[in-house]
């Protein structure tokens, strides 16, 4: 009894290990990490490319002249960083409204104090992206805005990786 006990818990061990480990394999695989190869140098950019911003594929795709790049460039990286600074102000209130809605008896008017806080900070980041696409617009040609806007549907349309995908299910859920 004891064995079949024990053949049955490693059974059990051996069936979620491989749960755990034909995604991570697989994902190793996809990616060329496997046994030292490194990934090619077309992922390799591809990855950088998403990283590390779609501001410089697309001013490679458009043709910019360099006072465009220059003008692009700083009012993306101005939009960034008011972004930031507003998004962790959001953070902030959403963490206090889920503080004073864990209390035990929570306060009707600070709820609608913390609640009027985030809509005025959510109102700002509306602002700050009308602005930004506005100031992109000033910056670019009809063409090129024509044509960032076909760029950034095709970016959109691409299969996303697995760890993309698991990034954003997080996302949201952190939210």
């Amino acid at each position: 009894m004891k064995v079949l006990n024990a053949l049955k818990i490693v059974a059990v061990v051996l069936v979620v290990a491989g749960f755990v480990l034909v995604p991570v394999a697989y994902i190793v695989k996809k990616e060329g990490l496997a046994k030292g190869r490194s990934p090619s140098r077309e992922g390799l950019r591809e990855r950088y490319m998403h990283h590390m911003g779609r501001e410089h594929h697309f001013i490679e795709k458009l043709g910019l002249n360099e006072e465009q790049q220059e003008k692009l460039l700083e009012q993306r990286r101005q939009q960034h960083a008011e972004g930031k600074e507003l998004a962790e102000q959001l953070k902030a209130q959403r963490k206090l409204l889920r503080e004073e809605f864990d209390k035990l008896v929570p306060d009707p008017k600070a709820l609608k104090k913390i609640s009027a806080e985030i809509k005025k900070v959510e109102g700002q980041m509306l602002d700050l992206r009308i602005n930004g696409i506005l100031a992109t617009k000033e910056i670019l040609t009809p063409q090129q805005y024509q044509q960032m806007k076909e760029l950034r549907e095709e970016y959109r349309q691409k299969p996303k990786g697995f760890i993309e995908k698991i990034r954003d299910w997080w996302r949201k859920r952190l939210r």
